[in-house]
């Protein structure tokens, strides 16, 4: 069931930095804060306490990769406008 959830994200920087992204489904509202290339705690969807380190992989006008570390894995996602 929860495979069916469709997240809206949202994500908003603040004037010190800090990056705010909250994903809403009907089932579970996630929200992280952090700062780029800084650790910080997490609790994953599926409540996994983690250590998380954000980067950005380049930085195209068009397109940016977003680079997550949690624990020893790594993981990426490449992100752009739409419309």
């Amino acid at each position: 069931m929860a495979n069916l959830a469709k997240p809206s994200l949202s994500i908003a920087v603040d004037e010190q930095g800090l990056i705010s992204m909250k994903a809403v489904t009907t089932f579970k509202t996630l929200e992280i804060k952090f700062k780029l290339d800084e650790e910080f705690d997490e609790t994953t969807a599926d409540d996994r306490k983690v250590r998380t380190t954000m980067s950005l992989v380049g930085s195209e006008r068009e397109k940016t990769t977003i680079v997550v570390l949690i624990g020893k894995r790594t993981m990426s996602a490449i992100c752009g406008p739409t419309g």
